[in-house]
């Protein structure tokens, strides 16, 4: 059909990360340790101290965490020119992000986490125009999102001998049954000399 566009970019990535906070020592952000050398501890002839943590690491309790997310990007956009000058487009934007995280100093069993899963959706629709030879331009956008957050929590009924069964149950919060709910809107103009 002349005058129509599709176009559609998709991305799927896989993503690890690996932090270690086992170290007591404080640093600055230059990288040398916090050092206290007080007035007193000078003139009694007493040597600097190196500032330790009173949690055991520098950003609270010690930890070593593999972190992976899976993130799905997706983006599409239909188009079709009216008459020259005038195009309406509808546009899809699909983000999806899947976070596993393991502390591996303190390993738990999988199966009694609470999971978390984040899928935001965007559709928006938009006109555009070029008049009085290209020097009116004007867009006029209508744009709706849709959050999903779900959580599955396992909700583990312990029994006399130490095993588990798992109920599990999934929170969906208010915001995402009711669907699509506008966000934003906008329209804009622009002359150009």
């Amino acid at each position: 059909m002349d005058g129509l566009t599709l176009n559609v970019n998709a991305v799927r990535s896989k993503r690890s990360t690996y932090v270690q906070d086992t170290v007591t020592t404080l640093y600055n952000w230059d990288g040398n340790p916090v050092v206290l050398h007080t007035d007193y501890m000078i003139e009694n002839g007493l040597p600097p101290m190196t500032m330790k943590s009173p949690n055991g690491a520098q950003q609270g309790l010690p930890s070593i965490t593999q972190v992976d997310r899976t993130i799905t990007n997706v983006r599409s956009n239909l188009g079709y020119m009216i008459l020259p000058g005038h195009r309406v487009s509808l546009n899809h934007k699909l983000e999806k992000t899947d976070r596993d995280d393991t502390n591996l100093l303190r390993p738990i069993n999988k199966d009694l986490l609470i999971l978390t899963g984040v899928t935001k959706n965007i559709l928006s629709a938009n006109y555009e125009a070029q008049t009085f030879n290209n020097k009116l331009k004007t867009n006029i956008l209508i744009k709706y999102t849709a959050n999903s957050t779900q959580q599955t929590n396992p909700n583990p009924t312990y029994n006399a001998d130490g095993s588990y069964t798992l109920n599990p149950e999934t929170k969906t919060p208010l915001a995402t049954t009711l669907g699509m709910v506008p966000r934003f809107h906008t329209i804009s103009c622009r002359i150009c000399f």
